[in-house]
């Protein structure tokens, strides 16, 4: 079209004003002037049509790609081919989101998303069936409405934490473990929860407790009890001839001997079991902690002296570390002092298996933004995977004369406190980890 115009220009000048010879040219000029505006005005169309229909979303147009200029064919295909590329994406990203929303929503565990507004964004069906709404139902508002218990704990849990919720309403009742995870979407934050019934494993772990528990004590009172009956049954074969009682003129000092021995063995027998009871009733008798705000510093200073003697004389090297941004921890300083006093004095015992090189460490450090990590490890002998499943349970010890129920208080009274107490243990280093609200 340029060129045609150029040439047209050139013979007008050429061949001078005759107004003759300007009439063809210029009819020319004017047509290959209109054709070319009218191309420009209908490839703005098309562009414009394409970004339009791409503003709302629509990648259904097509445009006519028979078009007798060459320039506009040319556009019309390539605008054809975006759109049947960002239709086959679509189709694509559709196809997977169906994909990965069946897979969440048949998974046994419950899906939350919150986003930072705290309103649901996406529960499947598990979260629903587990907080007593239809999984059928598409309002998201539903459990805010019916279960608002349930919607707190997953609202104020804070992510890298868990939380166990007992659904009491519910019957028979339910045991819940919330963990939380944020994660990013589009430049957004969101919390995203994961709900699962332990209701089932908690029973299961509370018979096998049980069972374990009703094994030791057979263990304790059969060792107890068989003592007695053997110094008894002895002690009648003393005093009876032939099924008849002997002739108290009979008795000399060797049958008093025995009869005393005898007697003191089931006086100190009968006392070990009285001992062994006393035991087992401190098991359901912890008071409730009485929470204070504990100075951290002086706390460990005075359990440094209380354990300072005893290491001393064990040589053992006792090693304290604190974060020093730690000032305060809120718990009850007398029932927590006995659960550090249990976890050192078993880490002395073990301590005392090996040679020399005897160390002791006791740190408090920050877990997470939300609770604090006490740890009272030791380089002593590894505790064998037998023991380490049993180590909690009332009554088990390796010791010759533990009572086996140090540990067992002391986990009880982190849960009344309503942290952990857990158990890791490895070549040179066994660790006791205590995980509290700050």
């Amino acid at each position: 079209m340029v060129m045609l115009s150029s040439a047209i220009l050139t013979g007008l000048m050429m061949n001078g004003p005759n107004p003759d010879d300007m009439i063809f040219p210029a009819l020319v000029l004017i047509v290959s002037t209109f054709y070319f505006l009218r191309n420009i005005r209908r490839t703005e169309q098309s562009i414009n049509q394409f970004f339009d229909a791409a503003g709302s979303n629509d990648f259904s147009v097509t445009f006519v790609e028979t078009e007798q200029n060459p320039s506009l064919r040319k556009l019309h295909r390539q605008m054809n081919l975006i759109n049947r590329k960002i239709r086959e994406l679509r189709l694509s990203s559709e196809a997977r989101e169906k994909y990965y929303h069946a897979i969440l929503q048949q998974s046994t565990t419950g899906l939350v998303v919150l986003n930072q507004e705290e309103e649901i964004e996406m529960i499947n069906e598990a979260a629903a069936r587990f907080a007593g709404i239809s999984p059928a139902s598409t309002d998201t508002r539903l459990m805010k409405i019916r279960n608002p218990l349930f919607f707190d704990q997953l609202r104020h849990l804070d992510p890298g934490n868990h939380y166990t919720y007992r659904d009491q309403s519910s019957e028979p009742e339910k045991t819940f473990l919330f963990k939380a995870i944020e994660i990013k979407v589009a430049e957004k934050q969101r919390k995203l929860i994961s709900i699962e019934n332990i209701r089932r494993e908690l029973d299961h772990k509370e018979l096998e407790s049980y069972q374990s528990l009703i094994r030791i004590l057979t263990h304790e009172i059969m060792n107890s009890v068989a003592p007695l009956t053997s110094v008894s049954h002895t002690l009648q074969k003393l005093f009876f001839r032939e099924n008849r009682p002997i002739d108290p003129g009979q008795m000399d000092s060797a049958l008093i001997t025995a009869l005393i021995k005898g007697l003191t063995t089931i006086d100190e027998q009968a006392k070990g079991l009285v001992n062994f009871v006393n035991n087992y009733r401190r098991l359901t008798k912890l008071p409730s902690p009485v929470m204070e705000t504990i100075d951290v510093m002086e706390w460990l200073e005075r359990l440094r002296i209380l354990f300072s003697e005893q290491l001393d004389q064990a040589g053992i090297h006792l090693q304290v570390s604190v974060d020093p941004k730690i000032k305060h921890i809120v718990a009850d300083r007398n029932l927590l002092s006995q659960v550090m006093m249990n976890l050192v004095n078993n880490a002395r015992d073990a301590l005392l298996e090996i040679p020399s090189g005897r160390e002791l460490r006791l740190s408090i450090s920050r877990y997470d933004t939300a609770n604090i990590s006490m740890k009272v490890s030791n380089n002593g002998p590894a505790i064998s995977p037998e023991n380490l499943e049993k180590i909690f349970i009332p009554f088990f010890t390796t010791k010759e004369n533990g009572s086996g129920i140090g540990l067992y208080i002391s986990r009880q009274i982190i849960h009344l406190h309503n942290g952990m107490l857990s158990v890791s243990s490895r070549p040179e280093e066994t660790a006791f980890g205590i995980e509290l609200k700050s």
